[in-house]
């Protein structure tokens, strides 16, 4: 999950300025609750989500990017392993993908001209599925991003919200959906 940095670190560029984190459950000690699971990722995001390991978690990049060896080397060799890593190593060590982008502030001027904000994440390179939120107003949005042709997971999500009350509309890409 990414983890927005100016919420620690003050910054003025424009780019990209998070991190990744990755909270998990090992379902070789069983079956686990939903309740079990928001319980884990919950402690695990409080536990992690402080400036002192994203501090070191930005001092570890940085280093890598000092290193001599791997300032010589070119962009492209560098863009093939990372690609090579994230496809062989990251992207099969997790079972699906989510970024939240949070509540959306606009100017109020701007506001008449919108309804819903949306954000997507591209399709995983592995049989998994990615989710993005983000909300803006009184709406949350919800997109999920998969290769997978069945969609239980996204169903499963859904029925989960219906339970517990939550009315939801739901719009699909798909054919036949």
């Amino acid at each position: 999950m990414p983890v927005n940095l100016r919420r620690f670190f003050p910054s003025r560029t424009l780019r990209n300025f998070i991190t990744m984190v990755y909270p998990s459950i090992d379902p070789r000690l069983g079956d686990y609750t939903f309740e079990e699971i928001v319980t884990q990722v919950h402690n695990y995001m409080r536990y992690y989500i402080n400036d002192k390991f994203l501090r070191g978690d930005i001092t570890t990049n940085a280093a890598t990017k000092r290193n001599p060896l791997i300032r010589i080397v070119p962009l492209f060799i560098k863009d093939f392993f990372v690609r090579l890593f994230y496809s062989r190593v990251q992207d099969r060590h997790s079972s699906a993908g989510l970024t939240n982008m949070g509540a959306v502030k606009v100017p109020e001027d701007m506001k008449p001209y919108l309804e819903r904000f949306d954000i997507y994440m591209g399709v995983p390179y592995s049989a998994r599925t990615n989710c993005a939120v983000i909300s803006y107003e009184n709406l949350l949005t919800i997109n999920f991003a998969s290769c997978i042709v069945e969609t239980d997971v996204e169903r499963r999500f859904f029925r989960k919200l219906v339970e517990d009350g939550i009315p939801v509309t739901i719009e699909s890409n798909r054919k036949g959906e």
